[in-house]
């Protein structure tokens, strides 16, 4: 799991992506709620007239710069693993997770 802060580029991109934040719960096409793995702004301009982008690890080809990590990085990717194993939302795709305005 990236820290936030990680610059990537996703499959089939050539924007550069910052993680903004891990586990975002978003309502998908068909109006369920899932989660996936990320959410990231353009980089290096930020956000933009609330443009963000909803992305798994499977879909990250390259990272460019790998975020912070202090101590308490690895308090919170257990707490978020641990979230995952127990949650009852399932998993979400690119393709069929709604963009949040």
């Amino acid at each position: 799991m990236l820290p936030i802060g990680s610059v990537i580029v996703l499959k089939d991109g050539e924007q550069p992506i910052m993680i903004t934040g891990r586990k975002p719960i978003v309502e998908n096409i068909h109006k369920e709620e899932v989660y996936l793995d990320y959410i990231g702004c353009s980089y290096p301009t930020g956000v933009l007239d609330n443009q963000v982008y909803f992305f798994n690890e499977d879909n990250i080809t390259r990272v460019l710069f790998c975020g912070y990590a202090g101590e308490e990085e690895g308090n919170v990717t257990d707490f978020i693993e641990e979230w995952e194993k127990l949650t009852p939302l399932k998993k979400g795709t690119v393709n069929d997770a709604a963009l949040v305005e």
